[in-house]
């Protein structure tokens, strides 16, 4: 009964963090599959005595440096104030999933877990899959059609990519029967297709990262095709780059300013809204610097650098990339003493999670947090013992109390988010004036996200109160200051009079993202307002002369437009 429970937990914890999406919320997509996540791991906590059987407990090396790494993490954003309790939620639930695994899981009851989660994995590739044809009849672009149950392909393919090392671990365990390893390779087939079908380059570069760890866990002559297999990994990494030549080029570029932005902060980095609130500023310094440079053409609105070592380091510098790194070194010696049976799972899933660290964004997604705590969580058993913890009941008390704080949090987190969106849809219809009481009162619970910030501040500048949105915007710039923000606050001060403040925040959106035609286009009106024909003319004949990167109608209407100033100012 106590492993049917868990196991049952474990794929409701799966699916939620898969397969959820109730549209009573923002991003939808992304949220609601966290609160599912929240929700089940705080009845998993709960439920901990069920299942928890040993009378002592070792404290071991792993379980001081994940302590060691939250208490970081705490007393680096606390004081910057940075700490609210949203982070203090999936932070309670982050170390609840590291506690349940910890303690929880034995062969059997893992075993049983795997194949569930293979299952789930198995629904949405065939999700995909249907996905795909759909874009194929309907004539509908395919590279973006394929995405699940996900806001885009990165979800998805992780998802798949995380099946791969779950399925290799169930072919080489023994005490599976010959009908379900054949599912299990039926089941594989399918999620491989629909990984291909995404086209997803780091979820193929995961797959083929887990296809040689396979190889050269169950191969007795590794040496012979190690390096044909490392030849065939540069050849694939050539394929991928050229593939999507545009995007790998951003991407590295956006690399390049991270790494100017990290520079400013090496030690203790720049805060957790260190990059948002930074990261378009160096981007726009560096174009304006290099406007010639083939960036210009690639750079767009970037809230993540699409690498979460980088992102790590901007966040909380060189010291907190050093204390995570100390996590990571505690689990190598179990991993070395003995590559058993039982390790290829963990070890698996580090290899398939390493390249979406590298080239993605996966710890965006509950799914990756819920793996990576399964992943140190089965390693730490076999670290060194520190101490030895003789009351039975102290780990279950924890986790008690642990869940017992974030039920009231979860309650309080979903139920803000629910109003909001109930008071944003509203304002979408046309309601903005009547529900602005209600944006106040949200403020007050609210202030501490940018995303609800920027929407509060564009509401204001909707209906006309452009001095109380810039007051808001002022706050949430300190948070999030990126090409839409500037728009908008060069909206709020061409209404107030300010021209020169609207032109800097015109500029410097410019600068963000030199594409764009809209900066450029308020700009040119701006002059006119002002009275500077001769720079109006300047910036007309930028936008005449300015290449389209998606031709739309709006844009011709624009470049009509500014033609229609030039010629009236030559006549």
């Amino acid at each position: 009964m106590q492993r049917i429970v868990f196991s049952t937990l474990f794929f409701l914890l799966v699916a939620s963090c898969v397969l959820l999406d109730i549209t009573v919320i923002h991003d939808s997509r992304i949220m609601m599959k966290w609160f599912g996540c929240y929700g089940m791991v705080i009845l998993l906590a709960i439920l901990l005595p069920l299942w928890f059987n040993t009378r002592e407990a070792h404290i071991r090396i792993t379980d001081l440096a994940v302590a060691l790494f939250v208490a970081f993490i705490f007393i680096s954003d606390y004081s910057r104030g940075d700490w609210d309790n949203t982070l203090l939620l999936r932070t309670v639930i982050l170390l609840l999933l590291y506690l349940i695994f910890r303690q929880s899981l034995d062969g059997k009851v893992l075993r049983t877990c795997m194949l569930l989660f293979l299952a789930v994995a198995t629904v949405l590739a065939i999700w995909g899959i249907v996905q795909f044809v759909l874009a194929l009849v309907h004539h509908q672009p395919l590279h973006t059609a394929v995405v699940g149950n996900f806001d885009n392909p990165a979800g998805f393919s992780l998802t798949l990519s995380l099946a791969f090392p779950v399925a290799v671990s169930l072919l080489v365990s023994p005490l599976l029967s010959g009908l379900q390893k054949h599912c299990i390779y039926i089941a594989s087939g399918i999620i491989l297709s629909a990984l291909l079908l995404s086209a997803s380059r780091t979820g193929w570069l995961s797959a083929l990262c887990t296809g040689i760890y396979t190889y050269y866990y169950c191969s007795k002559k590794r040496s012979r095709w190690i390096g044909l297999i490392l030849m065939g990994t540069l050849v694939l990494f050539g394929i991928v780059y050229f593939i999507k030549q545009d995007s790998a080029d951003g991407r590295s570029y956006i690399a390049l300013c991270t790494w100017q932005q990290i520079a400013d902060a090496l030690l203790w980095g720049h805060g957790r809204y260190g990059f948002t609130s930074g990261y378009m500023g160096y981007q726009a310094d560096y174009l304006t610097t290099h406007p010639d440079n083939r960036f210009s053409w690639l750079a767009d609105n970037v809230r993540h650098p699409f690498n979460e070592w980088l992102y790590l380091m901007v966040r909380y510098g060189i010291v907190g990339l050093i204390v995570l790194t100390g996590v990571l070194l505690s689990v190598i010696p179990a991993i070395k003493r003995e590559l058993s049976a039982k390790h290829v799972l963990p070890v698996g899933l580090i290899v398939a999670l390493l390249p979406f660290t590298f080239f993605s964004y996966p710890m965006q997604y509950p799914l990756a947090w819920v793996m990576l705590a399964l992943i140190v969580g089965i390693l730490a058993r076999d670290t060194k013992s520190v101490c030895q913890i003789h009351f039975h009941w102290v780990i279950p008390l924890l986790a008690l109390l642990a869940a017992g704080t974030a039920t009231p949090l979860l309650y309080r987190t979903l139920r803000i988010e629910m109003e909001w969106y109930d008071v944003a849809t509203r304002s979408l219809s046309g309601q903005t004036r009547n529900v602005m009481p209600r944006y106040e009162e949200l403020y007050r619970d609210m202030r501490h996200s940018p995303h609800f910030l920027y929407n509060y501040a564009a509401e204001l500048n909707h209906i006309g109160e452009y001095y109380h949105s810039q007051q808001i915007l002022d706050e949430c710039m300190l948070k999030m200051d990126d090409y839409e923000t500037r728009l908008l606050a060069a909206s709020n001060h061409e209404r107030m009079g300010n021209y020169g403040l609207a032109e800097q925040h015109y500029r410097k959106a410019s600068g963000m993202c030199p594409i764009r035609f809209v900066p450029l286009y308020r700009l040119a009106k701006l002059y006119g307002m002002m009275e500077r024909y001769s720079e109006q003319r300047d910036i007309a004949q930028q936008i005449i002369g300015k290449k389209e990167k998606v031709p739309s109608r709006r844009i011709t209407e624009m470049k009509d437009e500014m033609r229609y100033i030039l010629e009236e100012r030559d006549y």
